[in-house]
């Protein structure tokens, strides 16, 4: 098969501040954090209905990085990355891996 014009290479930054996250206290370091430095990470949350005696459980997804100044991992908000690039992260095999080994530690619990 014959190449005819090569595909548009995706390219997206945000610039980000190392801030203090999961009680950890960040360096303040400005850094320009690009689609290939953001990771998908997953947590289990739960909520009740009023009136429901019953907590449901859910898996919540957030998109972090981690500073290369002083190695803490920094959430970015969903709502600041474009959809596009979020349906990105998400077919990336880390992150299908990261859902993996995040639902297997679920079940052994």
């Amino acid at each position: 098969m014959k190449v005819i014009k090569e595909p548009i290479k995706i390219t997206w930054t945000i610039q980000q501040e190392c801030l203090d996250n999961y009680s950890e206290l960040g360096c303040g370091a400005i850094l320009e954090v690009s689609l290939e430095d953001i990771y998908l990470n997953f947590k289990q949350k739960s909520y009740s209905n009023s009136g429901d005696e019953y907590l449901h459980y859910y898996i919540d997804e957030s998109y972090a990085f981690k500073c290369p100044c002083c190695g803490k991992e920094n959430l970015i908000n969903k709502n600041d990355i474009p959809e596009r690039m979020r349906k990105l992260l998400k077919t990336t095999e880390s992150s299908k891996k990261r859902l993996s080994d995040y639902k297997k530690t679920l079940s052994k619990k």
